[in-house]
């Protein structure tokens, strides 16, 4: 009998080896098993994640460029605004810095000038007539001694800031010098380029 109680010991042994090596099997390939479903989740998880955070910065981005563009366009308003002031400013001051320069010493010069330049606009010598505001009919006699050669009619133009207008019948033909005209023209361009209203 001992020899078949070794040999019952011996199989007993045999099927618990196999049966732990089964289990030890199993147990490996349930663990595997687990690594890889953890890793899958793990990565899922990072991906959610990454997707998460990009939205979330995406969102950031988003409301902070709304937020500097809001910015800017208030900066741009006051910048305009401020240069559209000081424009006005300006525009407002010129008619006085006008009135002093037209009561200057170099006027009467100047005004010869601005003569010959007319003239030289139009040119010819046919008879023109010569346009000056009230104020400045004082100075006929001084014009007409700048061009003596040309017959000049002085009449009083419907401008009051100065300069002068030379108008030739003949050729219909007008060079308008006056100071209401190019301050018009000047506060006309300067609207027309900023887009601001200067009135």
């Amino acid at each position: 009998m001992p020899d078949q109680e070794e040999k019952l010991h011996a199989f007993t042994q045999t099927a618990l080896r196999e049966a732990n090596r089964d289990a030890q099997r199993i147990k490996d390939e349930l663990r595997a098993e687990h690594d890889r479903a953890m890793a899958a989740v793990h990565t899922k998880f990072k991906a959610e994640i990454g997707r998460w955070r990009e939205a979330r910065a995406a969102e950031v981005r988003s409301a902070e460029m709304r937020r500097v563009n809001a910015v800017i366009a208030e900066n741009r308003r006051a910048m305009l605004d401020y240069r559209e002031s000081c424009a006005k400013e300006v525009f407002s001051a010129l008619p006085e810095r006008i009135r002093v320069f037209t009561e200057s010493a170099e006027y009467p010069n100047h005004m010869r000038k601005l003569l010959r330049r007319a003239h030289d606009a139009i040119g010819g010598s046919e008879p023109m007539e010569l346009y000056l505001r009230e104020a400045d009919m004082g100075l006929a006699d001084t014009l007409r001694g700048a061009l003596p050669e040309l017959e000049l009619t002085v009449l009083e133009g419907d401008f009051r800031l100065g300069g002068l207008c030379l108008y030739c019948p003949k050729k219909r033909v007008r060079a308008d010098l006056s100071f209401d005209s190019a301050m018009s023209d000047m506060v006309g361009h300067f609207s027309e380029i900023s887009g601001m209203e200067m009135n």
